[in-house]
């Protein structure tokens, strides 16, 4: 019986927040196939240990804890590697046909632009604005989720924004 109640958690865990775990995976993540390894893995990380999911108020927390850490160390995995062998990487860029490709064209140089700039942001920047604009967690969530201060995230939110918008000054967009 003890399973049945442990597998209804697994799965009302997964359903109310599956779809926002996998959107921060894909943020945090290069591509659809590392995402996709990436959570995978927290779930399986996760359900290994049953008890943590019991013993937490907001067991959601875990599962963006859990897949922050496990990509900081994929990355970490990755840098070793690279030192090693590096590794060229594949860009696959495909444009839809559509009656007004130049919107699409801007849009998605502007969209590659902005991932570009969070993706070369240090983690203590990365993450937090990822929690923030994408899975539209407040403050204290972010706090409670990373396990720091809520002045550290403010501060990291804010010094991020002004990173990317440094950025993007210099590449001749306005403030608008």
């Amino acid at each position: 019986m003890k399973k049945e109640s442990l597998d209804d958690i697994y799965s009302s865990l997964i359903e109310a927040h599956g779809n926002n775990l996998y959107k921060f995976c894909l943020k945090l993540a290069y591509s659809r196939e590392d995402a996709d390894d990436l959570f995978s893995e927290v779930i399986l990380k996760v359900f290994e240990y049953p008890s943590k999911i019991l013993e937490k108020e907001h067991p959601e927390r875990l599962l963006f804890t859990t897949a922050s850490y496990l990509f900081k160390s994929s990355q970490r995995k990755y840098a070793r590697r690279m030192r090693l062998v590096p590794v060229v990487p594949i860009e696959n860029n495909h444009i839809k046909d559509d009656v007004n490709i130049q919107d699409e064209v801007i849009k998605a140089d502007i969209h590659k632009m902005l991932n570009h700039l969070i993706n070369g942001l240090p983690e203590k920047f990365k993450i937090p604005l990822i929690f923030y604009y994408t899975l539209e967690m407040n403050v204290s969530e972010i706090a409670q989720t990373l396990k720091i201060p809520n002045g550290t995230v403010m501060s990291r939110l804010k010094r991020g924004r002004e990173r990317v918008k440094k950025e993007l000054m210099e590449a001749g967009y306005d403030e608008k």
